[in-house]
């Protein structure tokens, strides 16, 4: 194990623990985003596998720029925040529950958004023709379900099981009728979305509602958690099955070229998809030989107005053409030096780590349930930020401002204006 892996596990295990204090707050992005990049590191540090590489210097420059300017922008906004009072988790929590929702417009609004989806996966379904899981082929099946515009629709699945998490945790007269109709919903849409075999919009739905327990949430049952966490490893579990069939352990084993013995064969996959992005990363700065200038960056813009794909063939980019192996995602600055190079690589970040630390001290400072559901979803674009840039994908812009809309509206009139 090199230097560089120790030290990064160290900070791990210092981090993590040091958010389990009663006065640390466990999800603030600061902590967060150094809690997953020094896994993150150390593991790659690893070279586990003979796809990689020693990373030179301008490789390691470039990586860690990013993300130093990054929490450069969280701490220039906690340097403005100083000298406010924060309350601790237990005030938070009673505040926060004092102040509730409208009901009966975030119970309609739920129910609407799940009408939505339906749609987006009705329409997609007809369109194509079939459902992944069931398809001779699901493994390969899976990538081509997808049409633009009912496609969207689909994504909307994480934000409708916060929504419902959320009303049975805020709700105040929560009718057995209204109870029975959101759990049925909240069911068909982790079952339905499940046969699509993907994974990415369930783990954030996942992430979303411990956020949201985790600062709101009033004291439940350890059993309760252990059902659930079980329930969606279970539900990851069976996608991932689903997904390869049969051999599969072995084959992304082999082909993955790991050091270590095929006994262990089953870490093969969450380590690749932990370790790659960083290496192509690392691949990526030393190779890159020109630049795109905001195609990356402003890619939901492109794909939202029809401009992506004529631009794509027009300049005759290759997103693929620096990738080391199967395993073809990036970590969150990548796209920035894809565009922009060095300036790219420290404006954007420090951009980010802006716009975050000032979602997460607004909702400290408004203390409602739709700030709360805010930061929940920006937290987890820092969570995923080793693995993808959440906010170059047009899925997740949606998301973010179908969340954003329907929470601030469903804020009762009387506390719109209040502080």
């Amino acid at each position: 194990m090199s230097i560089i892996s120790i030290i990064c596990f160290l900070i791990f295990f210092l981090t993590l623990f040091s958010g389990l204090r009663k006065t640390s707050d466990f999800f603030a992005p600061a902590r967060i985003f150094i809690v997953i990049w020094s896994l993150a590191i150390g593991l790659a540090e690893l070279k586990l596998s003979h796809f990689q590489h020693q990373w030179s210097l301008y490789s390691w420059i470039t990586l860690m720029l990013g993300l130093l300017f990054f929490l450069a922008g969280i701490f220039f906004i906690y340097i403005l925040n100083i000298n406010k009072p924060i309350p601790n988790r237990s005030e938070f929590r009673e505040i926060i529950h004092s102040k509730g929702m409208n009901e009966n417009l975030f119970y309609y609004l739920t129910i609407l958004l799940f009408f939505i989806y339906t749609i987006g996966y009705m329409g997609t379904f007809l369109i194509k023709g079939f459902i992944p899981a069931l398809h001779f082929f699901p493994g390969e099946s899976r990538t081509q379900m997808t049409v633009f515009g009912f496609g969207l629709l689909v994504h909307s699945a994480p934000v409708i099981l916060l929504m419902i998490i959320e009303y049975f945790i805020y709700s105040k007269y929560k009718t057995r009728k209204r109870k029975f109709l959101l759990l049925s919903i909240f069911i068909a849409t982790i079952i339905s979305y499940t046969l699509l075999l993907q994974r990415m919009d369930l783990v954030m739905g996942a992430f979303m509602i411990v956020l949201v327990f985790y600062y709101a949430g009033k004291k439940i049952k350890l059993r309760y958690i252990i059902g659930g966490a079980s329930f969606f490893a279970i539900v990851i579990y069976t996608i991932m099955n689903l997904r390869f069939l049969k051999h599969v352990e072995k084959y992304v084993y082999l082909t993955s070229k790991m050091k270590f013995s095929e006994e262990y064969s089953v870490l093969t996959e969450p380590y690749m998809y932990i370790a790659m992005n960083l290496e192509n990363f690392a691949r990526g700065v030393d190779k890159l030989y020109y630049h795109t200038y905001g195609y990356f960056t402003f890619n939901p813009l492109l794909a939202i107005t029809g401009l992506k794909k004529n631009l794509l063939k027009y300049f005759n980019i290759d997103e693929m053409e620096l990738l080391i192996s199967g395993y073809n995602t990036y970590p969150f600055h990548w796209y920035y030096y894809f565009d922009f190079g060095i300036i790219g690589l420290a404006l954007f970040p420090f951009l980010f780590g802006l716009f975050v630390g000032y979602i997460y001290y607004k909702m400290l400072e408004q203390k409602n349930f739709a700030w709360l559901a805010i930061y929940a979803i920006v937290a987890f674009s820092v969570f995923m930020s080793f693995f993808f840039n959440a906010f170059t994908l047009l899925h997740f812009v949606y998301n973010v401002v179908t969340l954003s809309i329907i929470h601030l509206i469903c804020i009762k009139p009387e506390l719109k204006h209040a502080r």
